[in-house]
């Protein structure tokens, strides 16, 4: 039997966290062995390159873009019909916000099964009350248009709008992560010592991720642990020169260092003690799981889906809302008890390894592709 087509669908080739779902979703043995898979991406960047490397057809659009923008979302939605009627997949999955819309839109004229998996709402965003508003129309009509969702956390799926019974069509299948092979070579000149913490944070530089949080709460560590500690940046992003201006001139410079893009960061989670991840809105999480299969000590901002894989004090600290003095003595608190450390990375590995299985996730979201297709 003729195995049934199925294309992914995102937007950047860049190698952040819905990039990592369809590599990882695309290259499957069981994805592979059940369909047969293109991705169709805008832009020809780190993702592209890896994808044609496991010999996985890639399509590039050029009119696919993450906007509201009513001119490009035509554009996008005639770009993407055009896909459809000259490939006829059996199924597509979209893993892109706003150009769910155009790729929704573009499956509902064509009358093709398709999946959008959130991977957060931009409703969460730092953004006014009205725009807030609009977004959630946005996204109401995304899930509209679709025959069904997925979720990445509960968190997620609790916020999704609900106007139609739309909600009834989203299925939470968390997020998880493979087996990270670690890096043949080391990132960093030197190897970790007892007496020097070294704290990481791996994420886009933007406003989103909030890497001055971290600033700010470092710059209340007490002078006395000045040689105690280094807090590396691994990233690249908009918000790259606003970061390294504030390192320029924190109080502890010399104790910061920005790495910039590295290609699977992951791999050198091993030369670090200490994960923060500050952001303002976050899905799930995805690089917590990674830095927990390192057994690493996590401090992370209660938001989003954070705390379905963080449990405050028992394999991390979390930081209520935005305060730097809270999440600054946590780092303390990290930084002078070993054993602290050690516990909330075990149980932390525990949990991803128990919870968050990457065979379940592909079972899961196999299964409920299948039922998509069989759907009436």
């Amino acid at each position: 039997m003729t195995k049934p087509k199925l294309i992914f669908f995102v937007t950047k080739s860049v190698w952040g966290g819905a990039q990592k779902y369809v590599f990882d979703l695309a290259t499957d043995p069981n994805y592979l062995s059940n369909f047969s898979i293109k991705v169709a991406v805008g832009g020809n960047g780190d993702l592209a390159t890896k994808l044609r490397e496991s010999n996985i057809e890639v399509i590039n659009l050029h009119k696919l873009s993450n906007t509201l923008n009513p001119i490009k979302l035509i554009l996008s939605t005639l770009e993407v019909i055009n896909l459809l009627r000259r490939e006829r997949p059996s199924i597509i999955h979209t893993n892109s916000s706003f150009a769910g819309i155009s790729i929704g839109l573009a499956s509902f004229i064509t009358r093709t099964r398709s999946i959008f998996t959130i991977h957060g709402w931009a409703f969460n965003e730092d953004r006014p009350p009205s725009i807030r508003a609009i977004l959630k129309i946005a996204f109401w009509f995304i899930l509209l248009f679709h025959n069904k969702s997925i979720a990445v956390s509960r968190k997620i799926f609790e916020q999704a709008p609900n106007f139609l019974n739309t909600k009834k069509r989203v299925k939470i299948i968390h997020n998880s992560v493979k087996s990270i092979k670690p890096a043949e070579k080391m990132l960093l000149p030197t190897r970790k010592t007892d007496d020097k913490i070294r704290i990481v944070t791996i994420a886009e530089i933007n406003k989103n991720k909030n890497h001055k949080l971290v600033l700010q709460a470092s710059a209340l560590l007490p002078e006395n642990l000045a040689d105690k500690w280094e807090y590396y940046i691994i990233g690249d992003g908009d918000k790259k020169d606003d970061l390294l201006e504030k390192i320029k001139y924190h109080k502890y410079g010399t104790n910061i260092f920005y790495i910039g893009h590295v290609d699977e960061a992951a791999r050198y989670l091993s030369e670090f003690d200490i994960f923060v991840l500050p952001s303002i809105t976050e899905a799930f999480g995805y690089v917590l799981l990674e830095a927990g299969m390192y057994k690493l000590a996590i401090v992370a901002t209660s938001v989003g889906g954070i705390p379905e894989i963080i449990e405050h004090e028992q394999n991390g600290f979390l930081t209520e809302d935005y305060n730097p003095s809270q999440m600054s003595l946590q780092i303390q608190e990290l930084i002078l008890n070993k054993n602290r450390r050690e516990l909330f990375g075990t149980n932390l590995e525990k949990k991803v390894s128990i919870n968050f299985s990457f065979e379940k996730m592909i079972v899961d979201t196999i299964s409920y592709t299948l039922s998509t297709l069989s759907t009436k």
